[in-house]
C-alpha cells in the first residue's frame, strides 16, 4: 500500500499517523487507532464489533468532509470521546499532536485544527536536541544531549517554536543553539 504521509521534518522518515481517542470516562484509558489512506480519503474504524456492524469514519483530506456508516452512533461516540491526530516518526521519535478535533455536524466537515504539542528530535554532530512545544501553555522545553548522555534541560516561557517557522532542520538547530548560548 502506498504511504501518503509527508516525510519527517527531523530525519526524513515516514511517520505513522493515528487518531488518538481519549474517553471522557476517566476510568477508561486513552488509545490510538490506525488509519488507512488513499490519494483523497482516510478511513478509520472507530469501534470494531464482531457479529455486528463496526463504526467507521471516512475523511476526504482535500475538503475535510467526513462520512460515517452510522451517524447516530457517531454522535454518541463524539459525546463519549475526544479525538486528536497524532504523527509519530518511529525512526527519530519526533511526535506531533493536534488540538482536539471539532466536527461541524451540520456541514459534515472537520473544522481546521492546529498542532497542540510537538516534540522534535534533532541530531547535530555530537549533540542531540529534543524540543517540546506546548501551544496551550506557551512552554518550550529544550533537552540537550551530548554523546548520548543527558546534559541539561532548559525551560522557556516564550512564543512557541513550531517547525513551520523554519525553512529546514539546520535553521531550527541554529535557533536552539542561540537560546542555549544565552541561557
Amino acid at each position: 500500500m502506498t504511504n501518503y504521509n509527508s516525510p519527517c521534518f527531523s530525519c526524513g522518515g515516514i511517520p505513522t499517523i493515528t487518531l488518538d481517542i481519549a474517553p471522557n470516562d476517566q476510568d477508561k484509558d486513552y488509545f490510538s487507532l490506525k488509519m488507512t489512506s488513499t490519494n483523497y480519503l482516510t478511513n478509520v474504524i472507530l469501534k470494531r464489533t464482531y457479529g455486528g456492524s463496526s463504526l467507521e469514519l471516512q475523511i476526504n483530506h482535500t475538503t475535510n468532509q467526513f462520512s460515517t456508516n452510522d451517524f447516530t452512533r457517531f454522535l454518541t461516540y463524539l459525546q463519549d470521546n475526544t479525538i486528536e491526530i497524532n504523527s509519530h516518526c518511529q525512526v527519530c521519535d519526533t511526535i506531533f499532536v493536534s488540538d482536539i478535533l471539532q466536527f461541524d455536524l451540520q456541514k459534515r466537515i472537520i473544522c481546521p485544527t492546529k498542532i497542540n504539542w510537538e516534540c522534535i528530535t534533532l541530531d547535530n554532530k555530537n549533540a542531540e536536541y529534543r524540543v517540546e512545544t506546548n501551544e496551550r501553555e506557551t512552554n518550550i522545553t529544550i533537552s540537550h544531549i551530548v554523546n548520548q548522555v543527558f546534559s541539561a534541560k532548559y525551560f522557556y516561557h516564550l512564543s512557541p517554536l513550531p517547525r513551520s517557522k523554519f525553512k529546514n532542520k539546520q535553521e531550527l538547530i541554529e535557533k536552539i543553539e542561540t537560546y542555549l548560548l544565552f541561557s
